[in-house]
């Protein structure tokens, strides 16, 4: 055997050659040695937890106490700064009026293509003849695509729905009445007009119907404004039937 192997073995045997020169043990009592110092950061995020717990308000010092970057926040918080909804509730109500079978995310995706387009869309040319409602420049429009849908949208929306009654008049003859709506089942009436319009549409993709269908609502080329504007037209024509409603239920209540 050379020498060389010889004395590596040898070394290995009594141990000489497992020396080190520097200690690699961890300091087991590394806090008694530095010396343990209470954090008043800790205490005052526990006193706001506590606090919080029990419902209280946290009053806290002027100044940015030790170990916070911000002036953390009074507690609780108030009703009005939580925020609830993550996506803007008429984007919410489009999307699951596009949903079919349950799929919700290919709803959304379908949202999100047609936000996309009229972003990048070239800038509508709104017709002033049509009551479109009042916002920014048209060339700023697709800057914001959610506020451009929401436009189109409110637009068209009718206020009024009309509902047959029966026996106003007397004996079996139904009279339309005028009905108002709220501000949902506006908004559920117009996008089912913009996508039952939206399917007469050549394109080959579903995204691309719903906003060359917007976009032309708001350059006052769709059928929709021709809807509105029967329905407003029939509400005004049978406004005098209200009357002869409400009179109707004050004998029944006499």
């Amino acid at each position: 055997m050379p020498k060389v192997l010889r004395d590596e073995a040898a070394a290995s045997q009594t141990g000489s050659g497992s020396k080190r020169s520097f200690s690699t043990s961890a300091r087991l009592h590394q806090g008694e040695v530095k010396g343990n110092s209470p954090d008043p950061s800790a205490a005052t995020v526990a006193n706001m937890l506590a606090a919080s717990n029990r419902g209280e308000s946290v009053d806290v010092e002027r100044g940015i106490p030790e170990g916070f970057k911000y002036e953390p926040p009074t507690l609780p918080l108030p009703p009005n700064e939580r925020f609830d909804r993550r996506y803007e509730p008429l984007v919410e109500q489009f999307t699951k009026l596009i949903m079919k079978h349950g799929k919700l995310s290919l709803a959304q995706k379908h949202m999100a293509k047609i936000l996309e387009y009229l972003r990048t869309a070239p800038a509508p040319l709104i017709d002033p003849s049509k009551p479109f409602l009042p916002g920014p420049p048209s060339p700023q429009l697709p800057l914001n695509p959610i506020l451009y849908l929401t436009l189109a949208v409110d637009s068209i929306a009718p206020l009024f729905r009309i509902r047959q009654i029966r026996g106003i008049a007397g004996g079996g003859a139904a009279l339309p009445i005028p009905s108002p709506l709220a501000q949902r089942q506006r908004r559920r009436e117009a996008i089912t007009w913009i996508l039952e319009a939206a399917e007469k549409r050549r394109d080959n993709q579903l995204s691309h119907r719903i906003a060359n269908e917007i976009i032309a609502i708001a350059e006052g080329k769709s059928s929709v404004w021709l809807k509105r504007a029967a329905i407003h037209k029939q509400a005004t024509v049978s406004r005098a039937n209200i009357r002869r409603a409400s009179q109707q239920r004050r004998g029944r209540k006499q």
